[in-house]
């Protein structure tokens, strides 16, 4: 699969140079959880970089093939799956609410933030 780490545990997307880590959470998060499960990343040192965050909802949105469904993922996507992930960006209008993308159907969207999605790191390849 082009674009894919020798190890396998990242993804580097041509279209944008974000390199993405093809494990997601082990399980839905609150949002409040996000910080704690980056930090991991970064301090277990995931695929060799200590640079992991929370995409930004403009990210997240880079993987969405809108002309699919079930799942909405580009298809040279690796980790193509059709669950909720939360993006780091706040709602402007709610601080108790923040952007996610359900990639079953592309879906662009805030939720409360004590509601779980999964969260797939990023990190800028440059």
């Amino acid at each position: 699969m082009q674009g894919r780490d020798v190890l396998d545990e990242t993804w580097l997307d041509a279209n944008t140079d974000f390199e993405w880590a093809v494990n997601k959470s082990a399980e839905p998060l609150a949002f409040a959880d996000i910080e704690t499960y980056i930090q991991q990343l970064n301090s277990d040192c995931y695929a060799g970089h200590e640079d992991w965050r929370c995409p930004r909802i403009e990210e997240l949105i880079t993987l969405i093939d809108f002309s699919r469904a079930a799942p909405a993922m580009r298809e040279e996507i690796p980790f193509r799956d059709d669950d909720g992930y939360w993006s780091i960006t706040p709602s402007a209008k709610n601080d108790t609410m923040a952007w996610y993308v359900d990639f079953h159907f592309g879906f662009v969207h805030f939720n409360v933030k004590a509601n779980d999605f999964l969260v797939r790191g990023i990190r800028d390849a440059r």
